[in-house]
């Protein structure tokens, strides 16, 4: 699941964080975070580039978005409260499985615009 190294999203203080330990106990895993909380599993997540990188988009510099994640299918462009999924192939209208899906929601949460 989670790896020393891995950036995450801590849930209840909506911000990132590392992994610096990994602690299996008798009452359970707890992840220690920055060096300083430990957190059990449920209250942090995978961040939203993790999640787009594991599913093959790379994340785009571009001055003229908030955030771009792109693949050869297409590119995920998030912006203003908004995002618009563009195909390379317009003959093909896009298919959102629900890794995409969750991917897209964790984004959203990350950037504020959902709670």
């Amino acid at each position: 699941m989670f790896k020393v190294g891995d950036r995450v999203w801590v849930i209840s203080e909506k911000r990132y964080g590392v992994v610096s330990n990994i602690e299996d106990t008798p009452q359970g895993l707890f992840i220690h975070i920055d060096n300083r909380h430990s957190y059990v599993t449920h209250l942090i997540h995978q961040t939203a580039q993790t999640m787009f990188e594991e599913l093959g988009f790379t994340k785009e510099i571009d001055s003229k978005y908030d955030e771009v994640y792109s693949n050869h299918y297409g590119t995920i462009i998030f912006d203003t409260n908004s995002y618009v999924i563009v195909m390379n192939d317009k003959k093909v209208s896009p298919v959102i499985n629900i890794k995409i899906h969750l991917a897209i929601h964790q984004q959203l949460i990350e950037m504020g615009w959902v709670e």
